[in-house]
């Protein structure tokens, strides 16, 4: 049976660390690998999601944007601005694809109704950045779509 945290001695909450994995992770070259694949699979995405289907931005959000939580497990996350309601399914679909064939799962949101500054929108995909840039404690990455 399963146990919860009230269910341990104090010794064993004293040795739950559950960070230490957290920075083996983020140490990890195979980890940090991925995480440079995820964003050129995110700039490969972005790119079509603002030809194919005239997304107007895109936004990577979750683990990609924050690497010290990106794992191997993790996804892209991407929000979109701009397709239209009846592309919607398609551009997610050609985005999902895209994410596949190198082995990553893709997530594509419609965040037409999401406010401007929402703490999930984290790194914009802009055609026009070149430069990685931080702000504040969120991270906000513009990168080559």
């Amino acid at each position: 049976m399963a146990r919860t945290a009230s269910d341990l001695s104090r010794e064993e909450l004293r040795s739950y660390r559950p960070w230490l994995s957290m920075e083996r992770h983020r140490k990890d070259p195979e980890v940090s690998r991925r995480w440079e694949e995820a964003w050129k699979v995110a700039r490969v995405a972005a790119e079509m999601l603002k030809k194919r289907f005239r997304a107007t931005r895109v936004v990577v959000f979750g683990s990609l944007a924050r690497k010290s939580v990106f794992t191997q497990w993790s996804d892209i996350d991407l929000a979109v601005w701009g397709v239209a309601p009846e592309e919607y399914y398609r551009a997610a679909g050609a985005t999902m694809d895209i994410g596949l064939e190198d082995g990553f799962r893709v997530d594509v949101v419609d965040a037409s109704d999401w406010r401007e500054g929402s703490t999930f929108l984290d790194s914009e995909l802009d055609a026009a950045a070149v430069n990685r840039t931080c702000r504040g404690d969120s991270s906000r990455r513009p990168v080559t779509a």
